[in-house]
């Protein structure tokens, strides 16, 4: 029986191995890959088993967290690294923000709020606020002192450049921050998973100021969520978001095609929605 798939990587999974270990809901499963046509188009799909794990399997030993590992949190972390390693700095804030907000103070509240004010500090360098670029680095560094590697997250590099920005923040707004490592790897949007991809894809479109493309990615990815809370692994709107966000993609056709399946869901959503409307009266 195909399970939901709460890690989904165009880059591992089409540039990579054809079968991989992950965890969903506190179980173990693996995941075998095979191309399957979505509307003449191949597409990855996958059909999920359960699977006894060891240790050397699980992705992300590095942090030390696994057992308490949110889902949301850790998608919004790891959206958020991908659109700042993507040079959208301001941007990152946005998906850091959405999961610092519930949160008691903790670990996880000090990442997250450091890595919000080096989003906004790094901002403030790049756009000339000196004032406001110092203020961030010195409160950003308290934040994230004592966490080297909490959630995986690489942070010696990252207080090295809040060093340099509350040395001399003009010097530092001329050059490009260090990149971001989570678990050993520089994520990139195309390394992300789903949903962490359906996380930042709308927060990139919106940094390039095409809110038409972000407001379009945001419904895909309900659509998609839903698709797999539904136990449909093979969701286009999963896909097509991946594909989307690959660095090899460059023709558009993605989401183009994504822009059809939403028509296409809405269309039967409100179709479904108007059997049930009560009808006028004769």
């Amino acid at each position: 029986m195909a399970t939901p798939v709460s890690g989904l990587s165009h880059g591992q999974h089409l540039r990579g191995a054809r079968e991989r270990a992950f965890e969903c809901g506190g179980c173990w499963y693996r995941a075998r890959h095979r191309r399957a046509p979505v509307d003449g188009r191949d597409l990855l799909t996958v059909r999920v088993e359960p699977a006894a794990v060891t240790d050397d399997e699980r992705p992300g030993r590095s942090a030390a967290v696994d057992a308490d590992r949110s889902p949301d949190l850790a998608a919004h972390l790891r959206a958020g690294v991908a659109v700042f390693n993507a040079g959208a700095y301001l941007a990152a804030h946005d998906p850091w923000e959405a999961a610092w907000l519930p949160l008691d103070e903790g670990p996880d509240e000090r990442l997250l709020h450091g890595l919000i004010q080096v989003a906004a500090g790094t901002h403030h360098a790049r756009t000339g606020n000196a004032e406001g670029a110092t203020t961030l680095a010195a409160s950003a560094r308290d934040y994230l002192s004592g966490l080297d590697g909490h959630r995986g997250v690489d942070l010696g590099p990252v207080r090295d450049w809040l060093d340099a920005v509350a040395t001399d923040p003009a010097a530092a707004g001329e050059r490009d921050p260090p990149l971001i490592r989570v678990d050993d790897v520089v994520l990139g949007p195309g390394d992300l998973e789903f949903p962490a991809a359906s996380v930042a894809a709308p927060h990139l479109a919106a940094a390039r100021g095409d809110e038409e493309t972000a407001d379009l990615l945001r419904r895909a990815a309900d659509y998609g969520r839903a698709d797999l809370a539904g136990g449909k692994t093979e969701s286009p709107f999963v896909m097509l978001t991946l594909e989307h966000l690959d660095p090899d993609q460059s023709d558009g056709l993605p989401l183009a095609r994504l822009r059809d399946f939403v028509q296409r869901r809405e269309q039967r959503d409100a179709d479904v929605a108007g059997l049930f409307d009560p009808g006028e009266d004769e």
